[in-house]
């Protein structure tokens, strides 16, 4: 069974970050000031969780389990709070969520990896993969992506599971639909 880690959180408001992408995120509220220097003094990760509700505090009751563990890349304070870019590393599910410090809330998380078939001989699954990409460069295109950086994108990242994130990502989904992908990935325990 995969081993249990503590993370502070990083609670979001209509957004859901997938691994593999790079996201700027506004950080205003105290609790989630207090997330940000807490993984700035360590490793520079959160737990980047979902809100169910659009409500200032994010308490463990608005929070889906299923979130991605980040990387903060950058950071500039402005007033208020912080501005972030952050980079999503990998999928996790909160066993428990307590709150630290002052006002801010940790998650105990384990890893979730995706399940590996052997799809390279289906060729069914092949032909999804390539229809995926064919129409992820339509809408690219159609949404004015230089051609150039959108085929970079796309022959930029291989695995089949990546670039289903990838686009899920970009889709203009509600972030409850984004969160529903999340549920129908084929994921497990590490």
């Amino acid at each position: 069974m995969a081993e249990q880690y503590i993370l502070p959180v990083l609670p979001l408001r209509d957004t859901v970050v997938y691994p593999g992408v790079a996201v700027p995120i506004s950080a205003g509220r105290p609790g989630t000031v207090e997330a940000v220097q807490e993984a700035l003094d360590g490793d520079r990760r959160l737990f980047a969780v979902a809100q169910r509700e659009n409500v200032d505090e994010a308490t463990p009751e608005v929070l889906y389990s299923i979130g991605t563990v980040v990387r903060i890349i950058q950071t500039h304070r402005v007033r208020g709070g912080v501005q972030l870019l952050v980079q999503g590393e990998g999928r996790a599910e909160a066993v428990s969520y307590q709150s630290a410090g002052d006002s801010m809330l940790q998650a105990s998380l384990l890893d979730l990896d995706r399940e590996r078939g052997d799809e390279s001989n289906d060729p069914a699954f092949e032909a999804l993969n390539q229809e995926l990409r064919a129409r992820a460069a339509e809408l690219g295109t159609r949404r004015g992506v230089p051609s150039e950086a959108l085929n970079q994108l796309i022959q930029g990242v291989d695995e089949p599971g990546s670039f289903a994130d990838l686009v899920s990502f970009y889709l203009d989904l509600p972030p409850e639909d984004k969160q529903e992908l999340w549920r129908h990935s084929r994921m497990k325990n590490a």
